[in-house]
């Protein structure tokens, strides 16, 4: 092998050049993490906005139809008890008393849990926006701890989604960017 091709300064320089510019990348990269941060809370700054329009929807359905539905559909279970021919009135009274529990035990509880259902998935859509803007992370991880709690219509929906804000909430660029740190070495 020829030894002028160790010696010769020109041999060294593709190795220069590819070590330049990965010093290059690596400046852009740590000028650049405010925007990596951003990037990191779209996904599920998105998903916490569309499962809380969801289920805002969900929660106002069932305050409103399902509560009409179940009244008609024991009002309908009332007549036909009524119309029995088989059944003393004594057993019919019992029957009648029983579904009129059930009912207004149905009716009672569906517009309460479809209201808390509107206010916390109100909660998760002000969270995603918080999230896309990157900003408020306590209130995001409080929002994301909230809808771990099976309380809401859309909760399987939110549970993936949760488990997802909480892991980019804990990230370095992402507190960072919140905290308004000027590097995520400060965290």
């Amino acid at each position: 092998m020829p030894s002028d091709l160790y010696d010769s300064e020109d041999a060294d320089r593709p190795y220069a050049r590819r070590h330049e510019a990965t010093a290059r990348e690596g400046e852009d990269d740590h000028r650049a993490w405010p925007e990596y941060a951003r990037m990191r809370t779209f996904g599920p700054g998105v998903g916490s906005i569309i499962v809380g329009v969801l289920g805002v929807l969900i929660g106002v359905a069932m305050c409103t139809y399902f509560v009409d539905l179940y009244r008609k559909q024991f009002e309908a279970q009332r007549d036909a008890i009524e119309s029995r021919t088989g059944l003393s009135d004594q057993r019919k009274q019992e029957i009648l008393q029983v579904t009129k529990s059930v009912a207004d035990g149905i009716l009672f509880g569906l517009p309460i849990y479809g209201g808390i259902s509107v206010v916390l998935s109100l909660l998760s859509i002000v969270g995603g926006v918080l999230l896309l803007r990157v900003k408020a992370r306590w209130f995001c991880i409080t929002v994301a701890i909230i809808n771990l709690i099976p309380c809401l219509a859309t909760w399987f929906y939110t549970l993936p989604l949760s488990i997802w804000m909480l892991v980019v909430l804990h990230n370095p660029e992402v507190i960072a960017k919140m905290r308004g740190l000027r590097s995520p070495d400060d965290v």
